[in-house]
């Protein structure tokens, strides 16, 4: 049992606040009944949507969001920023798709205080959201543990894998292409104009040393299928 919870019942010591976002219904039920067992968490707001989100955590000021990541609904990288804009006091765990050292560094980047893959379990969760009640950051073991092989390959001079020298909007845009996105309809997700996918695009290009559009494209179809 992680520490933070035998702190039930001491004096001055207040519940943390939770707010649970995900646009899974079946996600947020399993969130609730998690926490609902565990009186050092008070759940203050479910909420399905971006907009709901960053309107319901201004209002709410809750300690903790636990985040499920959807990109297709908007809750992306790009998100997790917005949601530190709007409210800056609370911390974000993050639950995700993509159980990868690259995303993870992205998310953490964006602005998320912990970061996990949704396979994880609710002994995991709850460990995760422990720690940032604590003021701590944590990432999940298997995720780590890829972290700190990176750093390992780097201090043997392993050529890095070039898609960490995307930003975290152009690995957005570049993970959209990957799931068969057109310029337009990238412009209308990330509400930008389609000039500026296009600068992304380009940039990408030179980053990872693309010669056309075709090959982005292929590659970024690769890389959603492996992950």
């Amino acid at each position: 049992m992680h520490p933070f919870l035998r702190r039930t019942g001491e004096p001055g010591v207040l519940p943390k606040t939770v707010h649970i976002v995900s646009d899974s219904s079946l996600a947020r039920l399993g969130a609730v009944n998690l926490l609902r067992e565990q009186p050092c968490f008070s759940i203050c707001k479910e909420s399905a949507t971006p907009e709901e989100a960053i309107a319901d955590v201004k209002i709410h000021n809750p300690d903790l969001v636990l985040l499920s990541m959807s990109l297709k609904n908007g809750m992306g990288l790009d998100f997790i920023a917005r949601m530190k804009q709007a409210n800056s006091r609370h911390r974000i765990l993050v639950t995700s798709n993509y159980e990868d050292s690259l995303y993870a560094g992205l998310a953490l980047n964006a602005g998320a205080a912990g970061y996990m893959g949704n396979g994880a379990g609710a002994d995991e969760i709850l460990y995760g959201l422990c720690e940032l009640a604590e003021g701590r950051m944590f990432v999940s073991p298997t995720i780590a543990q890829k972290m700190l092989c990176e750093v390992a390959d780097a201090n043997q001079n392993v050529p890095p894998n070039p898609l960490h020298a995307l930003t975290q909007r152009e690995f957005e845009v570049f993970e959209l292409i990957g799931r068969g996105e057109t310029t337009r309809r990238i412009a209308r997700k990330l509400d930008v104009s389609v000039h500026t996918v296009e600068t992304y695009r380009e940039r990408m290009r030179t980053k990872l040393g693309i010669h056309n559009s075709t090959e982005l494209a292929f590659r970024a179809i690769v890389w959603v299928l492996l992950h």
